[in-house]
């Protein structure tokens, strides 16, 4: 409900007013109704009315004297004069005072009260919009933060900013602190906040190293520090100080160094913290902005959680033509793997991750060219293979990663473990086909035992591989090597056909694959220790 203040000497007009008047029914609460200015004050202060109703000639303080204290403390109420046509120089004042209307003595009550609600919605109207305002701010600074990166503003239009924003950054010098959050593209369980609330934390703890550092009010001639979020991985912070450029340069190093310590500290996650050059003006911070940026391009050679200056030797970029690694790898990798040979192609993918770190620096992007040139020739391996030992998706995901990886350690790190995978996968089809070769083998031999001479090379011609290689298969899968396999098929097979049938012992031999009935009760009898005609009497 509204708050509503009437002020007049007149005690029957004020009466009336109070009284005859529906104030409650029309959306308001008469708060006070004072006989002179001072008493009016004091209710001011009491009840902060969105509406105060006054007479102009009142007692002990008049109602122009009450209207200034009004505006000079409380500039968004809303007052409305009683007035009379001999006050006109009274009226041509308050004017001056910007009073918000006038009524005219005698009162018409219905116009008293339109006018009245018409002041209380001007003042919710204003109200509203202020708090629009209020709320923009924080968006407004971030984009006003986003540009003075992008160098889009003069010196005149940002100090124009800063005043409209309320931003204390007024200093002889100023640097750019870089920070990347080191695990913002991480999925893995170091990055326990998810990306946003991630920059937020660090964002956090950045601003209050910077206001124990500043104060949380700068005053002039103190250092000052603003911290807003960047693109993505990115927060920013723009350190200003009277100092040197060298004495400025150290102070952000140490500044930027405290951050990343206690980021570490506290939230156990960790930061890359690039310093970029001191500049004189604001309009050359994206100078700063970009130095800083260079700085960090170092932190996927280097390592992660760390604190670089944009003067760092290392930084100093080598000619376009420059590799970075050798160009004899990828045969011998994918040869290792094809093989299963797990350790071996783990040797070569090491020995590369440590020609890439010794060829410092080399930037990001060939970083990435490289880990996605590593991870094309694995997956080019098996293109011969109607089923390759991975997913389509993965493939697609694993490329898209590596453009996320800001260190050399974590993208080799990930690429190992798509190497292990893929060893893994190809052991695991190799026992497959053993197995699978094995089988069709064995089954081959029971469909053809009673051929006689049945031997290895026709099993092994049977399933498209060398004598050598379908002998090692066979004893591996089974227990039990070719010929002992054949002969423990065909005696099984003997001893069934005596069982069943009034067959004759060469008769027997054929139809197990041998035509020498004498070799063959040899070999039975060595078998199962009778002789055929001396099982056939015992079934």
């Amino acid at each position: 409900m509204r708050t509503l203040i009437i002020a007049d000497d007149d005690r029957i007009i004020l009466r009336g007013l109070s009284e005859t008047i529906p104030w409650e029914a029309g959306g308001f609460r008469l708060a006070a109704s004072e006989t002179n200015g001072e008493d009016a004050w004091e209710a001011v202060v009491r009840e902060r009315p969105q509406v105060v109703l006054t007479d102009i000639r009142m007692p002990f303080m008049d109602g122009l004297e009450l209207t200034e204290k009004i505006k000079e403390h409380y500039p968004d109420t809303k007052i409305i004069m009683m007035t009379s046509y001999d006050e006109f120089e009274f009226a041509q004042k308050a004017l001056k005072l910007k009073v918000f209307d006038f009524v005219l003595k005698p009162l018409d009550e219905a116009k008293l009260f339109d006018t009245v609600k018409r002041a209380a919605e001007e003042w919710e109207h204003e109200h509203a919009t202020a708090k629009k305002v209020i709320e923009g701010i924080p968006l407004l600074k971030q984009r006003f933060c986003e540009n003075l990166l992008t160098g889009k503003f003069t010196e005149e239009e940002i100090r124009h900013e800063l005043d409209f924003l309320d931003i204390p950054l007024q200093a002889g010098h100023y640097a750019v602190i870089l920070l990347l959050a080191d695990h913002y593209y991480d999925a893995s369980p170091r990055n326990r906040y998810g990306q946003e609330l991630l920059k937020y934390c660090i964002h956090n703890v950045a601003d209050e190293v910077v206001r124990l550092e500043c104060g949380p009010e700068p005053r002039p001639g103190e250092p000052t520090g603003l911290v807003f979020s960047a693109l993505k991985d990115e927060i920013v912070v723009i350190y200003g100080a009277e100092e040197d450029e060298t004495a400025l340069e150290l102070q952000a190093l140490t500044l930027a160094e405290t951050i990343r310590a206690n980021v570490e500290t506290y939230l156990k996650t960790t930061v890359t913290a690039g310093v970029g050059s001191v500049v004189e003006k604001l309009d050359r911070v994206r100078d700063s902005y970009h130095s800083a940026k260079a700085a960090t391009e170092l932190r996927h050679m280097t390592g992660k959680n760390q604190v670089f200056l944009y003067r760092d030797d290392l930084i100093k970029p080598k000619a376009d033509g420059y590799n970075a690694v050798g160009s004899d790898w990828a045969p011998r990798l994918t040869m290792k793997i094809k093989s299963g040979l797990e350790q071996e192609a783990g040797a070569i993918l090491d020995g590369l991750e440590e020609e890439f770190l010794s060829r410092r620096p080399v930037d990001l992007v060939r970083m990435h060219m490289l880990g996605m040139e590593i991870v094309f020739s694995l997956v080019h391996a098996f293109q011969d293979w109607h089923e390759p030992p991975y997913a389509k998706g993965t493939v697609e995901g694993l490329f898209e990663e590596i453009h996320h990886y800001r260190t050399a350690r974590d993208m080799f790190e990930r690429i190992r473990d798509f190497m292990n995978d893929l060893s893994a996968a190809v052991k695991e089809r190799r026992l497959r086909q053993h197995k699978s070769l094995a089988d069709q083998a064995a089954a081959f031999i029971r469909e053809h035992y009673m051929k006689e001479g049945l031997s290895l090379q026709d099993v092994a011609d049977h399933v498209h591989v060398s004598t050598t290689y379908l002998s090692a298969i066979f004893k591996k899968e089974t227990g039990i090597n070719f010929s002992d396999f054949l002969l423990e098929t065909r005696m099984n097979a003997a001893m069934d056909w005596l069982r069943k049938e009034e067959l004759k012992t060469y008769e027997v031999a054929e139809r197990v694959g041998y035509a020498n009935p004498q070799y063959f009760s040899v070999i039975f009898k060595k078998f199962t220790g009778v002789t055929p005609s001396e099982f056939r009497h015992t079934r």
